[in-house]
C-alpha cells in the first residue's frame, strides 16, 4: 500500500507517457508484417479510438507564440508589433490580429462564419481543426513557393548582370594586354 501510495504521488507530479510497442507478427521475424495482428493490438490498445477522438476534436493545438511564430508570413504587420507583445509576454493580442485578418481569406470565411466549431481560443493556446490548419498551410506554402520563385528570379538576373561585366572585364583585359605587346 506504501509502495502505490509513492508511485500515486510520482504519477500526480509528472506528466506520464508511454510508448505501446506494437509487435509486427507473432513469429518476431524480420522485415515481416501481419497486417491483421497490427490491427488487432492497435484496436485493444486503444489507438484508433484515441485517433477519432482526436479527429473530432480540435486536433491542432499550438500556443499564442508558436501560431503567431508560424503564420507570420501571412499576415506580416504583426512583426512590427512582435517585440512589444514578447515583452507583455502575452501573444493573444496578435493571434486575434491574425485571425481577423485571415477570415478576409476567401477560403477561410466560410471557416470562420462557424468559428466555434473550428476554431478555439484558449488563454494560451489556439485550438483548430485539420480544416483550418490545411487552409493556411495551403497558403503558407503558396507564399513559400512564390518566395522561391523571386529568389531564383532575383538570383538569375544577378547572374546575367556578373557575367556582362565578366564579359566586359575580359574585353579590357584583351585590350590593355594587346596595347601593352604592341609597345614593346
Amino acid at each position: 500500500k506504501k509502495q502505490l501510495d509513492e508511485l500515486m504521488k510520482m504519477l500526480s507530479q509528472s506528466n506520464p507517457r508511454y510508448v505501446k510497442c506494437i509487435k509486427p507478427n507473432t513469429s518476431k521475424k524480420p522485415c515481416l508484417i501481419d497486417s491483421l495482428d497490427v490491427s488487432e493490438q492497435l484496436l485493444s490498445a486503444g489507438v484508433l479510438e484515441a485517433i477519432k477522438i482526436r479527429k473530432q476534436g480540435y486536433s491542432i493545438r499550438r500556443t499564442h507564440e508558436e501560431f503567431v511564430n508560424r503564420y507570420l508570413k501571412l499576415y506580416p504587420d504583426v512583426g512590427q508589433n512582435l517585440n512589444i507583445y514578447k515583452e507583455k509576454g502575452t501573444f493573444k493580442p496578435a493571434v486575434l490580429e491574425m485571425f481577423n485578418f485571415f477570415s478576409k481569406i476567401p477560403e477561410m470565411k466560410e471557416l470562420m462564419k462557424h468559428e466555434k466549431k473550428y476554431i478555439q481560443f484558449g488563454i494560451n493556446k489556439v485550438f483548430m481543426k485539420e480544416e483550418v490548419k490545411d487552409v493556411l498551410e495551403y497558403k503558407l506554402n503558396r507564399i513559400k513557393f512564390i518566395q522561391r520563385i523571386q529568389n531564383n528570379y532575383r538570383r538569375w538576373k544577378i547572374q546575367r548582370k556578373i557575367m556582362k561585366m565578366l564579359k566586359s572585364i575580359k574585353k579590357i583585359q584583351c585590350h590593355y594586354k594587346g596595347l601593352r605587346y604592341r609597345r614593346l
